[in-house]
């Protein structure tokens, strides 16, 4: 504790030295617990406009020379904290000047490096503001900035004061940004852009708009901070009361652009009773499934950096028990389960089982003989609905020749065959529903309609009865 303390009180004395710093210094010093629990390496990459309007004049200083300024002192500060961070930079518009048309100017000028503010600086200070403003492409470019490192954390920043002037589409960017899940959607600091920016640069990133020098110093600050600072996230399961009392349910992140699983979670609930805090990358934006059947899917999550997130998610459950009456233990009759009106079958649960499902009306569809049918099945909110059957009979099927059979039931004065064998000549036995069947047969080898044979017999539960042809 003692060399953290000494660390801080390093940091003070040489903001006291530049008073018009100390408004940063307590903001970092506010927020340094969140930066402190973050352990795992940052890598900051600031894309800045080195064009030529960055000598645009805010008071007597030109922007550029503002944007250097603030940026050095903020990594030198940073770099006393100690804390596990790399920075680079990436200029663009100051190789070419303007009338060359340039849209390749564009060049990483200070690679990845820990303390590496007067490299910045030294770099920052022979910089001409000359060429066009090639965005869409200096974006791109910044991909292959990056270490491959999937356990860093990469965040852009934008620096601009106007608009691509190369014809490049900083929205398709974007989607190959989070599509690669190489970098946190950008941070854009726009400097005096106004409302034309931010409806400019809103598919890019989290756009801030600066109007003047110290609005800038205070924008740099809080994306900064929220670069840095942890991001927590937690999913409430909603019952239908509104409360995040559902749990014990799979979770898929999916990366909105490339479809790839990024995370899979199995929901709980911690010793209190609140969603689990998840650490999950705000790396572009998120579709999530909840495994719920049916399953309940969200799209288009944006994880905010440096804050808790939370995702809400209606998923009210009750639960199905399907049982056979007198059975004990599992039994593999099926039953296919459909939302009411729907012909999608969302799941097959077998009987003398539980199996919970969304708060709603659904028809299941039992694989007996002969096929049972309960529709409209309602499911209410942590409760159970149960749906019990009778144990089936058993009915023994002999014949002296082999032949052809089948098994009827009458339903609304018409038979429906349950059951056939289209060449008996051996003894077989089938499980059916308790009630009364036809059993219609015919010799095989004789080509006869006139040899069909027809017998009644009554199957009651847990009780055998024997054809005999």
């Amino acid at each position: 504790m003692k060399y953290k303390a000494d660390k801080f009180t390093a940091i003070f004395i040489r903001f006291v030295k530049r008073p018009g710093l100390l408004l940063p210094l307590l903001f970092f010093l506010f927020h340094t617990p969140q930066l402190l629990a973050q352990n795992k390496l940052t890598r900051v990459l600031f894309v800045v406009d080195a064009s030529g309007s960055m000598v645009g004049k805010w008071n007597e200083k030109t922007k550029f020379d503002i944007a250097k300024n603030l940026l050095f002192h903020t990594l030198d500060s940073l770099e006393l904290s100690g804390e596990n961070i790399e920075f680079g930079l990436r200029l663009f518009g100051h190789q070419s000047p303007r009338q060359k048309n340039d849209c390749n100017d564009s060049k990483l000028e200070v690679p990845f490096a820990r303390n590496n503010a007067q490299a910045f600086k030294k770099l920052l200070d022979k910089v001409k503001n000359q060429g066009q403003t090639p965005i869409a492409y200096s974006l791109f470019e910044a991909l292959n900035d990056f270490p491959d490192d999937p356990m860093a954390k990469n965040v852009m920043i934008l620096i601009t004061d106007g608009l691509e002037t190369c014809d490049g589409d900083p929205c398709s960017v974007s989607s190959v940004l989070q599509g690669k899940h190489i970098a946190l959607r950008p941070f854009i600091i726009g400097l005096g852009m106004g409302k034309e920016g931010e409806d400019y640069f809103k598919c890019l990133g989290t756009y801030y708009d600066a109007v003047d020098e110290i609005s800038f110093q205070n924008t740099l600050n809080v994306v900064i901070s929220q670069a840095l600072n942890n991001t927590t996230t937690q999913v409430n399961l909603l019952d239908s009361y509104g409360n995040p009392t559902e749990t014990d349910v799979e979770i898929t992140f999916y990366n909105h652009f490339s479809k790839r699983v990024d995370y899979s979670f199995v929901h709980s609930l911690d010793y209190y009773g609140f969603p689990d805090t998840l650490d999950i990358n705000p790396v572009g934006i998120y579709d999530m499934t909840v495994h719920t059947t049916p399953p309940v899917v969200k799209r288009n999550i944006e994880i905010i950096p440096g804050k808790h997130n939370i995702i809400a998610v209606p998923a009210p459950q009750g639960q199905l028990i399907l049982k056979i009456k007198g059975s004990m233990g599992f039994a593999s009759i099926p039953c296919i389960i459909r939302q009411t009106g729907k012909d999608e079958i969302i799941a097959v649960q077998n009987f003398n089982s539980i199996k919970k499902l969304l708060v709603g009306t659904y028809d299941l569809e039992i694989l007996t003989l002969p096929r049972l049918y309960y529709n409209n099945v309602k499911i209410e909110q942590s409760k159970n609905t149960e749906i019990d059957i009778p144990t089936q009979g058993t009915l023994n099927l002999s014949v002296s020749r082999p032949g052809i059979l089948s098994v009827y039931i009458k339903r609304n004065n018409t038979l429906e065959r349950v059951y056939e064998i289209k060449y008996i000549k051996s003894p077989q036995s089938v499980r059916l529903q308790p009630g009364s069947y036809w059993v219609v047969y015919r010799p095989y080898q004789f080509k006869r309609t006139t040899l069909t044979q027809t017998q009644k017999v009554k199957i009651f539960t847990k009780s055998t009865a024997t054809i005999r042809f």
